[in-house]
């Protein structure tokens, strides 16, 4: 586990930690994602957040 994959998983941002917002994320539509949880998100935004959210939710 590399420091950016430790900070995704421990940094919160209104009540998930980052790697939470990214999966479900990549469990939805962005649009759905909007509608649901009131704020866009993208994990392209963070470096290495994509990938590692992939990982999670699709495996190695």
């Amino acid at each position: 586990m590399n420091f950016n994959e430790i900070y995704y998983r421990t940094k919160m941002y209104k009540g998930k930690t980052l790697l939470e917002w990214a999966v479900e994320w990549f469990k939805m539509s962005n649009d759905v994602f909007c509608s649901l949880y009131g704020f866009n998100f993208n994990p392209h935004d963070y470096p290495g957040l994509y990938e590692i959210a992939r990982r999670e939710v699709y495996g190695v």
